[in-house]
């Protein structure tokens, strides 16, 4: 039977009340600044938490009623059932264990705030109420409430407290989490604030304003941020790829799983009873060797011109991978992040004729932190191995 959507099909939205004249971001982010005049100033305002980004086209869907948080809790990657004042993140599966939807989750006044990524957040709602059966809620996009990012840890999160605010757990390993390599030292914490949508320059205006006390700012290689700021969108992608934090919009695929991104990290509980896609995440910890591979990549600042997302990425002439996202970091340079075969070397590779360096954020292994030593059954089929013909056909195993 063919299901009707009841919201919109997913579409990229209207160029942002903040974009103005401003040069606009690229593919997803079309609609928000790449920057606003000064990109390395940026950098740093928002590194220091004196800056705010411009994410309203990201979306937001809003879950109300009584089931809300355990039916969440069925359909996703995460428990949410205990999210009290908290801030959660989720993935929804296939039946293959691959990522349909991702979402940022907080709870208030008996209402769910799922906070997506650019053109996802009608499909998404629309999903939930598809699978509510005979739970009591209410889904809607919340058309309402525009997402402005933010790093923690500085004014903005003070000027900000009590409002509407998702804080990004990553890069730490949450409960029932699991990781597959090395948290980045130093990494800043990211927050999105649901501002209303109607109202927006107003609203980001205020939140500027009252975070202007104590500058000017230094960060730790000496750069003084004056005043709080706006940052485009190409100074928190830079932040982002440098903490290695995947994103549904530029790192997933229609066969990514969540292993491949580390994103047991943040957004899966090993331990949570079961959802959509459950066994292949289980499976695949336990025996290892996802198929693929997040990579960080290095990039020649001696051009001015990145490489597009989508590149491919070639070792020794040979196709081993894709650049996923591509940014220009004020203390880096030129840095990416890539999804590569799992078997791919670190080492020297050509970015579209751009000369790369890899290097590992998932490892090549493919296991996790709580993957076992051991392939599971491997003592028994040691045992297995040793027996008669007739004692294996008496088993069932000849």
């Amino acid at each position: 039977m063919q299901i009707e959507p009841k919201f919109a099909p997913a579409s990229l939205p209207a160029a942002s009340p903040l974009l103005g004249g401003h040069a606009p971001g690229g593919g997803v982010d079309a609609a928000v600044a790449a920057h606003y005049g000064d990109p390395v100033a940026e950098q740093w305002a928002l590194q220091v938490g004196a800056a705010l980004t411009d994410l309203s086209h990201f979306g937001v869907v809003r879950v109300s009623g009584p089931d809300r948080l355990s039916l969440l809790t069925t359909l996703g990657s995460q428990v949410v059932t205990d999210i009290g004042a908290s801030s959660r993140e989720l993935l929804m599966l296939d039946a293959s264990g691959h990522i349909a939807f991702s979402a940022g989750v907080i709870d208030r006044d008996q209402v769910a705030y799922l906070i997506t990524d650019a053109g996802r957040a009608a499909e998404l709602a629309d999903y939930i109420l598809r699978m509510r059966f005979l739970s009591r809620l209410e889904v809607e996009v919340a058309g309402d409430l525009a997402p402005v990012g933010f790093t923690l840890g500085g004014p903005l999160q003070r000027a900000l407290a009590g409002e509407l605010v998702w804080e990004d757990p990553w890069p730490g390993v949450c409960e029932g989490g699991a990781s597959y390599g090395p948290a980045v030292e130093g990494a800043p914490r990211f927050a999105i604030w649901l501002a209303p949508r109607q109202k927006l320059q107003n609203a980001v205006g205020a939140a500027l304003q009252k975070a202007n006390t104590g500058f000017p700012l230094e960060t730790e290689l000496g750069y003084e941020v004056k005043e709080p700021a706006l940052a485009g969108i190409a100074a928190w992608e830079a932040l982002r790829i440098q903490a290695h934090r995947p994103r549904y919009g530029r790192e997933v695929d229609a066969r990514s799983l969540p292993h491949e991104l580390d994103w047991l990290r943040t957004a899966v509980h090993l331990h949570k009873g079961c959802y959509c896609g459950q066994e292949s995440v289980a499976r695949i910890v336990n025996l290892g060797k996802p198929p693929r591979r997040l990579a960080f990549v290095s990039l020649d600042g001696s051009t001015d011109d990145l490489p597009r997302v989508g590149t491919e990425i070639k070792a020794d002439g040979k196709k081993v991978g894709s650049l996923t996202s591509v940014a220009r970091h004020c203390e880096d340079g030129p840095i990416g992040l890539a999804v590569v075969k799992r078997g791919a070397k670190s080492g020297r590779v050509d970015v579209g004729g751009v000369a790369g360096l890899v290097s590992e954020i998932v490892n090549s292994e493919g296991k996790a932190d709580v993957s076992p030593t051991e392939r599971p059954g491997a003592g028994l089929r040691g045992s297995v191995a040793g027996l008669t013909g007739g004692q294996k056909a008496g088993l069932g195993l000849a």
